[in-house]
């Protein structure tokens, strides 16, 4: 029984190693799975943030075809993160 302990981790080792490679790689293949309407938005928020767009350019970037009710409060949610400069 003591003859074949030495193998016997050595080959339970490379098996694990085996796993968790693919489970690393299986991990960093989600990477790239994020939400595009988000990250859209986030860029749009940006950019209206820092006066790149206007108020009518932001409404044709979140693809709506005219200003919905409330639209200033909803950009307050929406970028809220960034610190909304005068909306007026």
């Amino acid at each position: 029984m003591r003859d074949n302990f030495r193998p016997n981790v050595r080959l339970t080792t490379n098996i694990l190693m085996v796993i968790g490679t693919f489970l690393i790689a299986f991990n960093l293949s989600s990477v790239n799975n994020q939400d595009k309407t988000y990250i859209k938005r986030r860029d749009a928020c940006a950019d209206f943030i820092s006066t790149k767009i206007s108020k009518e350019q932001m409404i044709k970037e979140m693809g709506l075809k005219k200003e919905p009710n409330n639209f200033d409060r909803r950009l307050t949610g929406w970028c809220g993160i960034y610190g909304l400069r005068n909306l007026n």
